[in-house]
């Protein structure tokens, strides 16, 4: 029985032990990642103000005002890009058969009036049959008074 006795007072002793240790763990684990957390934030922080100050130059440099050369190339850069993300998008809505808005670019179809996003009047768009045909009668006017 004395074994037995020290057995479970042995392994009694090693649980509160181990109870302690992943109490300790717990507690180190839940403390760094609030710290981690914080740290998040703050680097998001840091980087909302850095796009702030980026828009700011481009901004600048959109109105015509003088930067450093350095930023004036980034800023053509962006102007590149932009002009290629505008090519991007007339080419998805010409595979989706649609067309962009003219007036805030989103995407609508090709035989609507408005622009379902911002309302912009936008007559329905012409096939290509239409706009060859009316090209073909342009170019012989004379053709038409014939028949």
């Amino acid at each position: 029985m004395a074994n037995a006795n020290e057995f479970f007072s042995t392994l009694g002793k090693t649980l509160s032990r181990t109870a302690n240790m992943v109490g300790r763990k717990t507690d180190e684990f839940v403390t760094v990642q609030k710290i981690r957390n914080r740290r998040n934030n703050l680097e998001e922080q840091v980087e909302l103000s850095c796009r702030k100050i980026g828009e700011l130059i481009y901004q600048e440099y959109s109105e015509g005002k003088e930067i450093p050369e350095e930023l004036e190339k980034i800023c053509r850069s962006i102007e590149e890009k932009k002009k290629e993300i505008g090519e991007c998008r007339e080419q998805i809505a010409l595979v989706k058969g649609a067309r962009l808005c003219p007036s805030c670019g989103a995407l609508i179809p090709k035989e609507a009036n408005y622009c379902m996003n911002c309302g912009t009047p936008s007559g329905p768009q012409k096939t290509e049959a239409e706009e060859t045909e009316e090209a073909a009668e342009e170019k012989n006017p004379a053709q038409e008074e014939e028949e």
